[in-house]
């Protein structure tokens, strides 16, 4: 092999791995996605640092839609529905609970922020039972960006089919190459020997 085939053979390979890590990335973001909606929990991308440390910006936070009334306890985070645009749901702490009364008092973890909130309890979207910091960010960045990974991911995989296709072609052609030129430098050897009488 050649250092041109070999360096084929290195670019083919290459681009299968940078395929395969990138149906990787993409696997990863669809599973934490839309797998847990299958079980009742809708991720929602936090916005801004008025929930942290537990919540900072920019984290994936899963909202328990099937939490039952009764099930609310105080220092659990939830979710109400705000009139904001561009913003489904926003996350307040329970300071108070009245399960009789059937109304909540919620706050913000921040301590520079003050918004001590009074609602219903049937006004709550849902506990947040889980927040992983910076995937959020990562899914809203790849679903802005879906046209683009479509086209990276696209090209990646054309890509390496052409290189492959090229290396093999490539080594192909060398091989009947060497069987064509074998045949008559084995004639010419035996003809040698026959006529020096070895």
């Amino acid at each position: 092999m050649d250092s041109k085939t070999r360096a084929t053979d290195v670019a083919s390979k290459a681009l299968k791995y940078v395929l395969i890590a990138e149906m990787c990335v993409i696997g990863f973001l669809i599973l934490v996605t839309f797998v847990p909606m299958i079980f009742g929990f809708r991720p929602t991308v936090v916005l801004s640092d008025t929930m942290r440390p537990a919540m900072p910006a920019g984290a994936m936070a899963y909202v328990n839609q099937h939490t039952a009334e009764a099930d609310y306890r105080e220092g659990d985070v939830v979710a109400f529905d705000i009139d904001i645009p561009d913003i489904d749901w926003c996350g307040w702490r329970i300071q108070e609970i009245d399960h009789k009364q059937k109304m909540i008092t919620t706050t913000k973890d921040a301590p520079e922020i003050e918004d001590v909130r009074t609602n219903a309890i049937s006004d709550v979207q849902g506990r947040i039972d889980a927040a992983v910091p910076v995937l959020g960010y990562a899914v809203d960045t790849a679903a802005r960006n879906a046209i683009w990974i479509v086209i990276v991911v696209g090209g990646t995989a054309i890509a390496a089919y052409a290189v492959g296709f090229y290396a093999r072609r490539r080594v192909g052609d060398r091989q009947q190459t060497g069987v064509s030129t074998q045949a008559p430098v084995q004639g010419t050897q035996a003809m040698t020997m026959r006529k020096e009488g070895i």
